[in-house]
């Protein structure tokens, strides 16, 4: 079994949220805003459920998708917006994309009529600064990736399996990046790239599918 010149070194991500103060009172502000916000704050409204959920399902996975439920009541539009998740995993850039599509094609149909929140209701923006920390544990081989992960916090697994590039233009399975570079693990990083933070919702639930493939692959290297 190969052992990798560079280490998985395991980190996690702390949040500091930010109010950026822009709020939406309808659909039409709603897609103005997400048009101008950073893609910092569309990731931030898209995944942050996932840290929290560790072992139960969210109400909906994405923020826009139960605003627009909830105090605009357009039931259609938010469950088109959640099927964006479950078609395939996005870019964060595409997702943004991909929603204001749905959401101005909604609003421009002529038998659309505008409806606002109530007062406190709106939609209010939230940005996310996301500073790293390490969690002392690392890796060289599949044997100790597969130790550290029984091991680790979910945060930091989440980190791992969906955090972003440096411009929060994609998101980025690391442990997929390190076993094809590193430990040349071409099946493996491809079946947990496969993993999608909007099936299985619970972080456990996470865990265990991340960690399924790898026992199965050392199985196959003892025998």
């Amino acid at each position: 079994m190969i052992c990798a010149k560079n280490p998985f070194i395991f980190q996690t991500g702390l949040n500091l949220l930010e109010i950026t103060g822009k709020k939406a009172r309808n659909l039409k502000e709603l897609a103005d805003l997400i048009e101008d916000v950073p893609l910092s704050v569309i990731y931030y409204h898209t995944h942050h459920f996932l840290p929290f959920q560790q072992y139960v399902s969210p109400k909906s996975p994405n923020d826009f998708a139960y605003w627009i439920k909830k105090e605009l009541h357009e039931e259609v539009l938010s469950e088109k917006i959640i099927a964006l998740d479950l078609q395939r995993p996005l870019g964060i850039y595409e997702l943004k994309e991909r929603m204001l599509q749905l959401i101005k094609k909604y609003f421009a149909n002529d038998e659309y009529r505008a409806y606002d929140a109530r007062s406190g209701k709106e939609f209010n923006f939230i940005k996310a600064k996301v500073f790293i920390m390490p969690t002392g544990y690392k890796a060289y081989d599949l044997f100790e990736l597969y130790d550290a992960l029984k091991s680790v916090s979910t945060d930091s697994i989440y980190f791992h399996l969906f955090g972003t590039d440096s411009h929060f233009e994609k998101c980025v399975n690391h442990f997929s990046c390190w076993l094809r570079d590193e430990l040349k693990e071409e099946a493996l990083a491809d079946c947990i790239s496969q993993l999608d933070p909007f099936v299985f919702y619970a972080m456990e639930t996470l865990r265990s599918q991340l960690i399924r493939p790898i026992y199965k692959r050392l199985k196959a290297v003892k025998t």
